[in-house]
């Protein structure tokens, strides 16, 4: 899944992306693929001393441009999964910072171009239903007209497509039509050389409540000193140790994925799901065969499987249960789905 980093100019957009790769680069020289950090396959892995451990992986993109002037950026950060909002924490020269005003620029600048664009497709539509068109057809462009002129009075309001409750044809749309109000965001406020706290309610109420601040340019300088050096600044000035690492994960679950896992000699693997997913969803993840052929699913909790020691301690120990296909994996279930095809 791939998130676009975006902000207003001199708010340090690329440093946090430097930090939050911490050097790993992916598919181009601005899109980074990150290894999200999972201590609980690691002990997974050991237990079942796999060969071979496969993490999950994010995908950071450092986008070009200024929001406030468009341009091409936005095009860039419509195919986005998500959007990571940086906001100017620190001085540095460039004078007090002022995240809230600047959280509140960039929440109308996105509205401002979902309105455009909705309103663009509007035009076309109700230019589209004069020609003759089959009843279906005809069917199909009167709903989307009626769900975008809904999307744009939500926008005139200065209010969020995402705040909408949408059915599935609706999501369909607003993905289609590349809303950028749709899509889920999370903020980081970029600071100088602390965590200082923040007004979350204020934050909250311009750009959600998914919310994390980092010292990206110090983080990236820490990483060049010895590590009991860099441990000594970061306790003095009280910033969590693993601050990169939180960071990764709460954005991995505030947009709403949890995970599973599957392990043997073989490979410890992780698996990435949307909250909710049932299991029979799970089981085509790791291959449709296993879906289409989905008997039952053997669980036990990523804990319990460490403890017995492995598969079969933990079936020895009954730790397993048998679910159906309409169970909802948890996070952090060990599965071993059973299928016939």
């Amino acid at each position: 899944m791939r998130f676009a980093i975006i902000g207003l100019p001199q708010c340090g957009r690329t440093t946090v992306w430097k930090a939050l790769s911490g050097g790993h680069t992916g598919h181009s020289e601005n899109i980074a693929a990150v290894k999200l950090p999972d201590e609980r396959l690691m002990k997974i892995a050991d237990v079942v001393n796999a060969k071979k451990i496969t993490q999950i992986e994010l995908e950071f993109q450092d986008t070009v441009g200024d929001i406030t002037h468009g341009g091409t950026i936005f095009s860039d950060i419509q195919g986005a999964f998500g959007l990571i909002i940086v906001l100017r924490g620190f001085d540095c020269g460039f004078g007090t910072p002022n995240p809230i005003d600047d959280a509140r620029n960039i929440r109308e600048n996105l509205i401002l171009f979902d309105l455009s664009a909705t309103e663009t497709r509007i035009n076309s539509l109700n230019a589209e239903i004069g020609k003759p068109h089959s009843k279906d057809d005809r069917k199909i462009i009167e709903k989307n007209l009626e769900t975008l002129k809904k999307f744009a009075d939500i926008l005139n309001d200065g209010k969020l497509v995402g705040e909408l409750a949408l059915d599935e044809n609706e999501k369909k749309l607003a993905r289609n039509q590349g809303l950028l109000t749709a899509k889920k965001w999370f903020a980081i406020v970029n600071t100088e050389d602390s965590c200082e706290s923040l007004d979350m309610e204020k934050f909250g109420s311009i750009l959600g409540e998914n919310i994390s601040v980092i010292p990206a340019k110090f983080i990236l300088e820490l990483a060049e000193l010895e590590l009991d050096e860099a441990k000594s600044f970061m306790d003095e000035l009280d910033i969590p140790k693993n601050i990169i690492d939180k960071t990764l994960r709460d954005i991995y679950e505030k947009f709403g994925f949890i995970e599973f896992y599957t392990g043997n000699e073989k490979e410890a693997r992780a698996w990435s799901i949307p909250k909710g997913t049932i299991a029979v969803d799970a089981a085509g993840k790791i291959h449709s065969d296993i879906g289409r052929g989905f008997i039952r699913a053997e669980i036990v909790s990523w804990d319990k499987f460490i403890e017995a020691g492995g598969y079969a301690q933990a079936r020895t120990k009954a730790y397993f249960r048998i679910e159906g296909k309409e169970y909802a994996m948890q996070d952090g279930d060990y599965v071993a789905f059973r299928f016939n095809v």
